[in-house]
């Protein structure tokens, strides 16, 4: 599919959207069944193609009227899973064996495991709060653990993920799934 430039915000759900798109934003999502995804090749499928499509909207050329997004939650896209695609435009050497296209890593069933460092502000926006200006500022942990589980469907465990490894995204990321939203998190100043 060639694409030149898309309004990715059609592909988001909205937490103004009072035709589904806040229940999304808004409700934990269901984590992906790990049996049927290693057992029943159609359930499987069916994921993969989740996680393909995601990377589509994660990679999209958005214009220049959008924030640059650095990953979609299942919440985000109103996909009822706990799967995460994260862009990997830096080309990060430790995600280099989980990335399941070359610019996008996909993490299904994503939790964190472990905190370390200090607790941080971070200032963020979010796909699903257009109508958001200004970014937020939420309190956010310097590095992670975190496990998930590949496109493959193999375990996998990193540990210290900070920052410069997509730390803040994956724990925005995963408020998401949480139904969390950065208003929610909010640092009220």
């Amino acid at each position: 599919m060639i694409v030149d430039k898309l309004d990715f915000t059609r592909y988001f759900g909205d937490v103004n959207d009072e035709s589904g798109g806040r229940a999304m934003l808004t409700t934990p999502l269901f984590d992906v069944n790990l049996t049927l995804f290693h057992d029943n090749p159609d359930y499987k499928r069916l994921i993969v193609s989740i996680c393909d499509y995601m990377s589509f909207v994660c990679v999209m050329d958005k214009g220049s009227e959008c924030k640059e997004s650095h990953s979609v939650s299942g919440g985000l896209l109103s996909i009822p899973f706990n799967i995460i695609v994260i862009k990997d435009k830096d080309n990060k050497a430790m995600w280099k064996p989980y990335k399941n296209t070359k610019e996008t890593i996909c993490l299904i069933n994503p939790r964190i495991t472990g905190f370390g460092g200090n607790s941080v502000t971070a200032k963020t926006y979010c796909g699903g709060l257009r109508k958001l200006k200004d970014p937020v500022s939420v309190s956010r942990m310097e590095k992670i653990d975190l496990s998930f589980y590949n496109v493959s469907g193999e375990k996998r465990y990193l540990i210290n993920i900070n920052e410069d490894n997509y730390g803040m995204i994956i724990q925005h990321s995963i408020d998401h799934n949480k139904g969390i939203l950065v208003t929610h998190k909010a640092n009220h100043e």
